[in-house]
């Protein structure tokens, strides 16, 4: 009883966040930002191109889960912390993507600012039944490599990248979609588990 408790109120705390089909979007982005950047630059228009069908798939995606799961309100403060943290990443992103284009120091700024953000996401999971342990593996990942260089490890030519920063993007939108994708299997696993209890309940 007490578990299906938990488990019902980390689902209605953390609905959104555990939505994680809507991060396959965004990490498709990701990673064809670093496609394009590597292999296309010249193209100016393909960014926009890019950003629209992130919008169009992230909408399908919300109404996917409003008509398959249902919507749960979320607390107004928690809104605003969310709204808050969003746009300071996205505001040290770009800081971070100019540090990295003046190659001031021979490491990926934007990949620790990335990994960070995973990080301070997983932290607000910490103390729930299902946390998400694969945060843990991406950030230290992308930070291990955005760091290597410092070492004169130059891991991107060896899978065919120009620069450090194409490979920190082609592979943290690789790892966010792979995140999406379980975390979406973890929001189902949680609301079965639900269900099961609350038929056993019943019986």
């Amino acid at each position: 009883m007490s578990q299906s408790i938990e488990q019902i109120q980390y689902l209605t705390q953390n609905y959104s966040r555990l939505q994680g089909l809507r991060a396959i979007p965004v990490g498709i982005f990701v990673l064809l930002a670093g496609i394009w950047a590597n292999f296309a630059a010249g193209n100016l228009g393909m960014p926009f191109v890019l950003l629209l069908i992130t919008w169009l798939g992230y909408g399908l995606i919300d109404q996917y889960y409003a008509r398959q799961y249902g919507k749960v309100t979320t607390l107004r403060q928690r809104r605003i912390q969310e709204f808050i943290t969003g746009i300071l990443f996205m505001v040290l992103a770009l800081v971070s993507f100019v540090f990295d284009s003046a190659q001031v120091l021979a490491m990926s700024s934007v990949g620790l600012v990335i990994a960070a953000g995973i990080l301070a996401d997983f932290w607000q999971n910490i103390s729930k039944p299902a946390y998400s342990f694969e945060a843990i593996i991406s950030a230290a990942l992308i930070a291990m490599l955005s760091l290597l260089p410092l070492a004169g490890w130059q891991w991107w030519h060896w899978v065919g990248v120009g620069t450090l920063t194409n490979g920190i993007l082609i592979l943290s939108g690789l790892l966010m979609i792979g995140m999406g994708v379980i975390g979406h299997g973890r929001l189902t696993h949680t609301l079965k588990a639900v269900e099961k209890a609350s038929h056993e309940q019943s019986i």
